[in-house]
């Protein structure tokens, strides 16, 4: 029963200390993580060896696919952009400015993974521009459109009152 208590809490900080290390724990802390590892590799980047771009490669898989795909869905639009922003910094100081390198090398798994991200990013336009038209058939703003239909009748007969009193 010890061993096994022991095992148990082994397993328990192994695993927090990998979460806690790429800061996957909360939608802010993988969101802040993500961004300072980016900045730190944009800051660093010039001077890395081989090993140095392997272990950033790893923090990158972590940050940008495993913790992404935890909360992607629970991202705001502009939380997706920052993402996108500091993914593509990434790529782009991994590939040494080419980042269009990228979907000739790896087109398979690239081109997929853009392939789903722009799907996802479509259907949440979809979405929000559903909540804005909805917004728009709403009985409040019928009511405006038909006082500005009503606007609108009164001053063409007002024009046209005008217009009659000046043949005259």
């Amino acid at each position: 029963m010890y061993v096994k208590s022991i095992l148990l809490l082994s397993c328990a900080i192994v695993m927090l200390t990998a979460c806690s290390q790429f800061d996957c724990i909360t939608k802010d802390s993988y969101l802040s993580g993500f961004e300072e590892f980016v900045t730190e590799v944009e800051a660093k980047h010039e001077d890395y060896s081989k090993n140095q771009w392997d272990s950033a490669d790893e923090q990158f898989e972590q940050y940008a696919k495993t913790c992404y795909e935890q909360y992607k869905d629970d991202l705001t639009r502009s939380e997706r952009e920052v993402y996108w922003e500091q993914t593509i910094t990434y790529y782009t100081l991994r590939h040494k400015g080419n980042f269009l390198s990228l979907l000739s090398e790896n087109s398979d798994e690239f081109s997929r993974f853009i392939e789903e991200e722009v799907k996802l990013n479509t259907e949440i336009v979809e979405k929000e521009l559903q909540v804005v038209i909805d917004k728009f058939k709403s009985e409040d703003f019928q009511e405006a459109i038909d006082g500005l239909k009503e606007g609108i009748k009164e001053f063409s007969n007002e024009l046209k009152d005008i217009f009659e009193t000046e043949k005259k």
